[in-house]
């Protein structure tokens, strides 16, 4: 991903600093990647900004650019930033594919390709970069994983499986190994570097939710509502539980002490919450609470946990159109109420720094974004409330998560392009 994007993140006084790298895809999952990593992907400073939009009395974001893919883009956005400060982060590279199989590498400040590679099928799969940040990973409906050089965009390994890989790719923070879940009903693990399959784990049913790892503990869903736990070193299941219903959004997995807290969302209109004990030995899931929606429409948006203050509290949105906000004991804090279905999720804005507002996002499948600001209000249960600043119309359906990082924000549509809208500082 080298290549076209300008200046350098720079020091104050004139000289360089090293920049911290992080990358944010579906669901606002973010990954720190490592120190050592031997280069920034396309750096830029602020300064490296195009026509940067000045204040206007529009209060919707304005488009900085787009990019036409060739068919509609499912698959959210891979964004990559590095910064000086965590309040100082700007994406400086976009990774993403669509139906049409073009894969690409862009310049997030302009949406210059910097490479691009045609796969054989449809890409569905959201893209994953490695610890040090040389390769990407995506999934295809040809049945293979794909490894791919970040600089180059040429294919470095693949792998061959039974069906679709559909689901997005994790990488364990500490082994550095892919975890991607096939329609071929396998968990494949994979060390991509010295080009191995390390474990084949047989499932009941196709995986389309990626794995959630935390702890030395894998997390990973199916289509037939088994949830299970896995050790990320020996790949053993080390636990299990059917949850009667299909799954295809993120697991939310937070910590508290000694114990994991698993939320899921299911096809049923229901939240399920489950405790895994790690200091357990076996480790045991414990049913804790469950939400069902009044609709019963299926929740394909994964549950998404809010930063600090509010770490408390996750937020979902329904086929029913609305957005929900619940506390750690299940009950509902508010709702953004609509009529087209959420169907890619809410995502909170990365790197917006520690304060007491947090901003959001959510899309509507009827081509509906909306921008959302929660904060500690005087109404509202435990004082959180949400209101929606800012909303418009795409020219198409969004099936995917927006990604929302510094004052850049990400949305994949199926009129066949992926926006960045540049957000005003409020």
């Amino acid at each position: 991903m080298g290549g076209g994007g300008g200046g350098r993140v720079r020091k104050k006084g004139g000289g360089r600093k090293r920049a911290r790298a992080m990358s944010v895809s579906r669901g606002s999952i973010l990954f720190y990647h490592s120190d050592d990593r031997k280069r920034c992907l396309c750096e830029i400073s602020r300064a490296d900004i195009p026509n940067k939009p000045q204040s206007s009395n529009d209060k919707n974001p304005q488009a900085l650019w787009n990019l036409n893919l060739g068919k509609c883009i499912d698959a959210s956005p891979l964004v990559v930033a590095c910064a000086c400060r965590t309040d100082d982060i700007e994406a400086n590279t976009v990774v993403i594919g669509s139906h049409s199989g073009k894969f690409l590498a862009c310049n997030a400040v302009n949406g210059e390709p910097l490479w691009a590679l045609q796969l054989p099928d449809r890409i569905e799969s959201t893209a994953a970069i490695s610890r040090d940040m040389e390769q990407v990973y995506v999934g295809c409906d040809d049945s293979k994983f794909y490894s791919i050089n970040a600089f180059s965009g040429s294919i470095e390994w693949s792998v061959k499986g039974g069906d679709h890989f559909k689901a997005t790719p994790t990488v364990d923070a500490n082994t550095g190994y892919v975890w991607i879940g096939c329609y071929d009903k396998h968990l494949y693990v994979l060390n991509a570097r010295e080009k191995r399959i390390l474990a084949k784990i047989p499932f009941k049913a196709s995986i389309f939710a990626p794995v959630i790892i935390q702890r030395k503990i894998a997390i990973a869903v199916n289509l037939k509502g088994n949830l299970a736990v896995l050790d990320t070193h020996s790949f053993q299941k080390l636990a299990n539980i059917d949850i009667g219903a299909p799954v295809f959004a993120t697991p939310c997995v937070t910590a508290h002490h000694e114990l994991s807290i698993i939320k899921i969302a299911t096809v049923t209109g229901k939240i399920l919450c489950y405790n895994l004990n790690l200091s357990s030995n076996p480790k045991t899931l414990t049913a804790s609470w469950d939400f069902k929606t009044p609709s019963n429409r299926p929740i394909f948006s994964p549950p998404t946990a809010l930063p600090r203050p509010f770490s408390a509290f996750m937020v979902f949105g329904c086929h029913d159109g609305h957005v929900r906000c619940l506390d750690s004991a299940g009950q509902l804090l508010w709702t953004i109420e609509g009529r087209s279905e959420v169907a890619g999720g809410f995502c909170v804005r990365a790197g917006g720094g520690a304060g007491e507002t947090v901003l959001g996002c959510y899309a509507r499948r009827g081509g509906e974004v909306g921008l959302v600001c929660i904060d500690g209000g005087n109404s509202g249960r435990d004082g959180i409330v949400a209101r929606v600043f800012s909303s418009w119309m795409m020219k198409g359906e969004v099936f995917a998560a927006p990604v929302w990082i510094g004052q850049m924000l990400f949305v994949a549509c199926r009129d066949d392009k992926l926006w960045c809208y540049w957000v005003q500082k409020s």
